[in-house]
């Protein structure tokens, strides 16, 4: 077992800009559905951070809550449609927005983008609608996309908006990446996919979108292409490739082929991205599927069923019990997760006090402790 080192203080910030490091040109997906492969944590991270959320009634998290973005100084977790704020020692700050029909106030949240060095959130709510607020929870104002058509997802970069842009017309599905300034106009439009198949949207289908050092990560749900976009180009990557468990576009928007998609395809639903590794979530036969890539050599480090890790599954955390999977990566390259006190083993908790980490309480119902670690 390797020895994992405790760090309550974070590494120094890693700027990597817009360039990429060399990786391989595709990854068999299908492959990692054909075996099974796992790793323990201690097996796979070097060290560790666990920091205690404060519990007040304000602040109360509940399962399913995730983080969006973490760094040296902040904290942002989603939950129930909200984004708490909590400073990186573990204290609770403020909310920021609310759900609602009322002014200020939006139906659906679609994603949030933090710009860290101005100290604002912007969420996308929908209708190609940017909602602005700052750190303390403040209402700064709205600005709308100018675009037609549906614009299904929405992230900030270096001042930049990137959004995937959908027109279902007569002909067919037109899929667009799209790059608008800082007021909203748009920059620049590059065709990612495109059919000639009758259309039919029901059953709503999004993209997955995820920050990655300076960079808006883009993968369409009906190729395997995966973008990197940023202030100045839009570019492919690399390759998911599903083979025959690869779903067409009627398995995924029409409700008729519910049956055949679940059992039969792979739908990829969440990347998260490390300096060395992408984590996949893919969901085939009814069940989530945790594949772990080394992005270098295109290696199958970990494939295995397991649990939502919304709902407390992932990787074996033999160190402090349940288990581990990121739904965070900060621009230093750590990895982000919250684990439910009601999931941590007495090892877990020996391991903590033996490091002086104090939980408020220790009780189950008490908020979770946010993890970060690095490979």
């Amino acid at each position: 077992m390797k020895k994992l080192t405790v760090y309550m203080f974070p590494l120094l910030l890693l700027f990597a800009g817009c360039r990429e490091r060399k990786m391989a040109a595709g990854f068999d997906v299908e492959a990692a559905m054909e075996i099974h492969k796992e790793f323990v944590f201690s097996e796979m991270f070097d060290s560790l951070a666990c920091v205690p959320l404060e519990t007040t009634d304000e602040a109360l998290l509940g399962q399913g809550a995730y983080v969006v973005y973490a760094d040296e100084r902040d904290v942002f977790i989603r939950y129930d449609s909200r984004i708490y704020h909590f400073a990186a020692d573990g204290s609770f700050l403020n909310l920021i927005g609310q759900k609602g029909d009322g002014p200020r106030e939006y139906a659906i949240l679609y994603s949030v983008s933090i710009d860290a060095r101005n100290k604002k959130l912007a969420y996308y709510v929908g209708q190609g609608r940017i909602q602005y607020w700052d750190y303390e929870g403040a209402w700064l104002g709205e600005k709308t996309l100018q675009a037609d058509g549906e614009l299904t997802d929405v992230y900030e970069c270096g001042g930049r908006w990137i959004a995937e842009n959908r027109l279902y017309t007569g002909k067919g599905l037109l899929t667009y990446l799209c790059m608008f300034d800082a007021d909203g106009a748009l920059l620049q439009k590059v065709l990612v996919a495109q059919d000639r198949q009758s259309v039919n949207i029901t059953m709503y289908t999004v993209p997955i979108m995820y920050p990655f050092v300076g960079t808006i990560r883009y993968k369409d749900v009906n190729s395997d292409s995966l973008y990197a976009c940023c202030r100045d180009s839009i570019a492919g990557i690399c390759r998911f490739d599903l083979g025959k468990y690869k779903p067409s576009r009627e398995q995924l928007e029409d409700m008729n082929q519910r049956e055949a998609l679940m059992e039969d395809c792979v739908q990829m639903v969440d990347i998260q991205e490390s300096q060395e590794r992408f984590y996949l979530l893919l969901v085939h036969d009814y069940a989530v599927r945790g594949v772990v890539l080394d992005k270098a050599t295109g290696a199958i480090e970990y494939s295995k069923k397991i649990v939502s890790p919304q709902k407390g599954g992932g990787i074996m955390n033999d160190v402090l019990g349940g288990c581990f999977w990121p739904s965070f990566v900060g621009d230093d390259h750590a990895l982000y997760q919250l684990l439910l006190l009601e999931n941590m083993s007495d090892k877990g908790k020996r391991y903590m006090a033996s490091h002086g980490i104090r939980s408020h309480g220790m009780v189950e119902d008490a908020n979770p402790i946010l993890l970060k670690v690095y490979e």
